[in-house]
This record gives structure tokens, C-alpha cells and sequence, in this order.
């Protein structure tokens, strides 16, 4: 593979080069750990001043040691923890310009004095990060930050398309099925069997009556929509005292308990999200039931792999939990709000 050292004055021209270089690269391979191994080699070698560049990867809900080149390394690292662990919890790049005034930073290498920590995102999902150190203090600036940000997307979009041609698990490793235990897929309502005079929502309200239930939402797109659908029907002070809209990621995981590493693992727009978000409302209020919206309303947003008008549901009802994802299509940002609200009262009469 043709790639030399090149000397530029200026950061961006470097900056340009590797990004060129990268598109050479994995251009080469579908193979993730020959990519990562090959990018971080085009980094050490092009970037002055590095003692440490490579990859940590997530993996069964922490950070696992990846492709670089340097002095070996801490191989697991749990989000949060770290100047890595922390890029994964906040989602955002971390410049250290004195890892020695840092009291969370975990060394690769004892002669690091900065570091730069950059999230590997696709899609809402963080698949690891990429991590660079560097003996000399300050290294990094923000014109080191865009560089390696834009690096760091082109890798990330390379990952995805390289598990969607080969059907390849990438290193966000998604076990499916231990984190929807005890969560049902459910099937298609059949919403005109029984009581077809009634709105979807006073079907509700009376069947949480008859059982003696309480109600909470926790809505992200539907930004309370579905809590003022409950409270047309007259008597819905008898089975709803709140909710919550939880629109940042911030709201969801202090206010209704959502894991972050759920978060950075499967993105917010997931059925794992929409569940403890159903759960977290419950709790929170003392309902019986509670029910989690979260999706992308658009217009933008939206992801081939997430594509505008995806919505995921949770729907938790006295200790059982079940999910479900609608593609409503790019139908408007108002028309998939006010449709994944229909949804949910389709649903809840059925389940309840």
C-alpha cells in the first residue's frame, strides 16, 4: 500500500491527507480489525509528537481494547471511567491538554501528558472510540479536535457499511436477546373486536379503571402528545396523576433512570430505550402502567439504518415489559407524532 509520511505546515492539509489516506485504506478490507489496524498505523505515522493511537470498542456494555500502535494498553475500561469511559458516557470528544490535572484518566502509557478521546458514532450508536496520547502537554487543540472528528466519522460509517454488506457483528456486539428478557414483540392490535363505539383512549381509561391501575408516559417525540390524549376523556383524573417528556438524553437517564451504556450501545432510538423509559415513568409516579416513545419525527434526523418516521415503543404493565418499533414512513414531523400516539392507545386497549 502506497502511504508515506508527508510534512505540511498546516493542520488541515495534514488533516486532508490522512483523510485521503483513510479512504485508501479501508477501501482495502470489510475486515474490522484490519481497518482499525491500518488507520491507527496512518495516524502514529502522520501525526507528530504521538506515544499511543488506536481503538477501544464496545463491547457487552463497556470499552474493550482494540487495534493501535503503542505500549500495551488497559484492555477494559467501563464508561464513565476514564477519559475514554467518559467520551462514551457524554458522547462527545474529550481534549486533555494535561492528563496530570485530570483525576479520571487511565494511562496507556506513563509518559502521556495529553490526549485526545474522539466517539466513534453511526446512526445514534457509539461503537467505541478513538483514542490518541501524546508526551508533550497541550498537543491537542481544537483544530486537532475537527481533523480527527471528521476521521473518526468516516471510520464509523465505514464499520456500519461493513457489517451491512457481510451481516458481520461490529463491535458494539448487540445481544439481542439478554436485553429484551422478559420483552415481547407484539403482534398487529385488532382494534375494532369489541367496543366499537369508543375512542381508542376512553377504552382505556375504563379498563384501567375495572383493574384499579394508574397511568404514566414518558414521551420523547411525541413531547406529551400522549398524555393529552388521555386527558380528553372526562374521568382520567382517576388513572393518571403525571408524566414526563423526556426530550434530551439527559432527562431520560437522570430523571427516568435510562442507562447510559444502553444508550451509547444501542442509540436512544431503540426499543431497549423505549423500555426503561416505560419502566422509569412507572416507577417514578407509582403506575401500574407506564409507556415509552421514543423515535425520529424529522424532517432530518433520520439514518438508513433509523430513517425518518422510525418510532420504538415500550409498554410496561404491572411488571412485564413488551416492545415494538413502526416505520410509519416520511410521512411529516407532526403526521408521525400524532400517528405513533394512535399507536400507543391501539395498543394499551389491546394489551389491557
Amino acid at each position: 500500500m502506497d502511504i508515506e509520511y508527508r510534512a505540511y505546515s498546516r493542520k488541515a492539509d495534514t488533516y486532508a491527507y490522512i483523510r485521503e489516506m483513510l479512504e485508501k485504506i479501508l477501501a482495502e478490507t470489510d475486515d474490522q480489525a484490519a481497518g482499525l489496524a491500518n488507520a491507527s498505523s496512518l495516524l502514529m505515522l502522520q501525526l507528530e509528537e504521538l506515544n499511543w493511537a488506536g481503538f477501544y470498542l464496545m463491547k457487552d456494555g463497556g470499552l474493550v481494547l482494540g487495534p493501535f500502535q503503542g505500549k500495551p494498553a488497559v484492555v477494559h475500561i467501563p464508561v464513565g471511567a476514564g477519559v475514554c469511559g467518559t467520551a462514551v458516557k457524554e458522547g462527545r470528544t474529550q481534549l486533555v491538554k494535561d492528563v496530570h490535572c485530570c483525576e479520571n484518566h487511565i494511562a496507556c502509557d506513563i509518559n502521556s501528558r495529553s490526549e485526545i478521546v474522539v466517539p466513534l458514532i453511526r446512526d445514534g450508536v457509539i461503537l467505541g472510540v478513538l483514542d490518541i496520547d501524546s508526551p508533550v502537554k497541550a498537543r491537542f487543540d481544537e483544530e486537532d479536535q475537527a481533523g480527527l472528528e471528521q476521521a473518526a466519522e468516516r471510520i464509523a460509517a465505514w464499520m456500519v457499511a461493513a457489517q451491512d454488506r457481510h451481516g458481520e457483528e461490529i463491535a458494539s456486539d448487540k445481544k439481542e436477546e439478554n436485553q429484551r428478557e422478559k420483552t415481547e414483540h407484539l403482534e398487529e392490535p385488532d382494534i375494532h373486536s369489541e367496543e366499537p363505539d369508543m375512542l381508542p383512549e376512553e377504552r382505556v381509561v375504563e379498563r384501567l379503571k375495572e383493574k384499579g391501575w394508574h397511568i404514566s408516559f414518558a414521551e420523547s417525540c411525541t413531547g406529551g402528545l400522549a398524555a393529552g390524549r388521555l386527558v380528553n376523556v372526562a374521568s382520567a383524573s382517576s388513572v393518571f396523576d403525571g408524566s414526563f417528556v423526556t426530550y434530551a438524553n439527559e432527562a431520560k437517564t437522570d430523571l427516568l433512570g435510562v442507562s447510559p451504556e444502553t444508550i451509547a450501545e444501542v442509540g436512544v432510538v431503540s426499543e431497549e430505550v423505549a423500555a426503561q423509559m416505560a419502566a422509569g415513568t412507572a416507577k417514578r409516579m407509582g403506575a401500574e402502567v407506564g409507556v415509552g416513545i421514543t423515535g425520529v419525527a424529522g424532517p432530518t434526523g433520520g439514518t438508513p439504518r433509523k430513517p425518518v418516521g422510525m418510532v420504538c415503543f415500550g409498554f410496561f404493565l404491572n411488571g412485564e415489559t413488551h416492545t415494538c418499533t413502526r416505520q410509519f414512513g416520511d410521512i411529516g414531523r407532526n403526521e408521525v407524532r400524532k400517528a405513533s400516539v394512535d399507536f400507543v392507545y391501539e395498543k394499551l386497549a389491546d394489551l389491557l
